[in-house]
């Protein structure tokens, strides 16, 4: 079960460096919906629905929503660990308050220690990642991994603008290892016909984090339409995607300086990259055998790049 005080252990160096500790409540929602109840369940699938603002909404609302009572909602807020649903919400709107920040306010409030600059990036680096598979939900990560290998499935990539170079890096660690893989056209034209050829059970991977943009959720919308299967990488806060998605893996972006960094979603993708390797087993290397003959022809030198 999650507490509101419950966080990751971590050096308290790299708490002060990153600004804030710990998962969100969608996070831990997620990790701990196996142990709910059948009516706490509801409750927490009303929640993240429309995450976070659906937690913001008076208790009739809420309870409505999920079809429970209003005081099912108030015990379900205590069972998390908190005095009552106001200083359940006032945790929510704290986690807006982070979701929004802009690269400036970051910097603007950024505490400034006496750790030298490159430790507390290195500091938080290794935090990040320890912090994104920590909270690695595992079924989640195991129906995700067990989609991508299956190769009678097409699967297209896409992100944001800052995420978007995640999107390439998996497109690239996929692709040699597996049939079917496509980058998502930015072209609005050229995407919509990408995703109308493909038949229904295929995959969308989508990567967003904060100052998430539109597009993204727009696009898992079109495809959740179309009987596409979707799976989202966002963070802690969750891209508004991410309540429409199937699957959602989430990695701590937080760093040290004043901007986002990728370093713990780069470390998450290559992990569900070699997964997807391992899952697909020889039917992967017999790709690669046919594949690597032609990449040599093509005048590739290297594995990568």
């Amino acid at each position: 079960m999650i507490r509101k005080d419950a966080t990751v252990e971590e050096d308290p160096d790299v708490q002060d460096s990153r600004g804030e500790d710990g998962p969100s409540l969608a996070v831990g929602l997620r990790a701990a919906m196996p142990t709910f109840t059948p009516a706490e369940k509801k409750i927490a699938r009303a929640i993240l629905a429309s995450y976070p603002f659906s937690g913001l909404e008076p208790i009739s609302s809420l309870a409505d929503s999920a079809g429970v009572s209003a005081p099912s909602v108030v015990r379900f807020a205590r069972t998390l660990g908190f005095n009552g649903y106001r200083e359940f919400q006032e945790r929510l709107r704290q986690e807006i308050r982070v979701r929004e920040e802009s690269n400036l306010s970051q910097a603007e409030t950024r505490p400034r220690g006496q750790e030298p600059q490159f430790d507390a990036a290195r500091s938080a680096y290794h935090a990040g990642i320890d912090q994104t598979f920590d909270s690695v939900i595992g079924d989640d990560l195991d129906r995700t991994v067990r989609l991508l290998a299956q190769t009678k499935r097409s699967v297209v990539f896409l992100g944001a603008t800052y995420s978007g170079f995640i999107a390439d890096i998996f497109h690239a660690q996929l692709a040699p290892a597996r049939s079917g893989t496509m980058r998502l056209a930015a072209n609005p034209l050229v995407a919509a016909g990408q995703l109308l050829d493909l038949k229904r059970g295929d995959i969308v991977v989508a990567f967003d984090v904060r100052r998430y943009e539109p597009r993204v959720t727009d696009v898992v919308r079109t495809a959740k339409e179309l009987g596409l299967a979707t799976i989202v990488f966002t963070d802690p806060w969750m891209s508004p995607a991410a309540a429409l998605a199937d699957h959602v893996l989430t990695a701590d972006v937080r760093a040290a300086g004043p901007s986002d960094t990728m370093v713990p979603m780069l470390a998450l993708v290559e992990a569900v990259s070699e997964l997807v390797v391992v899952e697909l087993g020889q039917a992967g290397v017999d790709r690669l055998g046919r594949l690597d003959p032609l990449r040599l022809r093509l005048g590739g030198t290297a594995n990568h790049g």
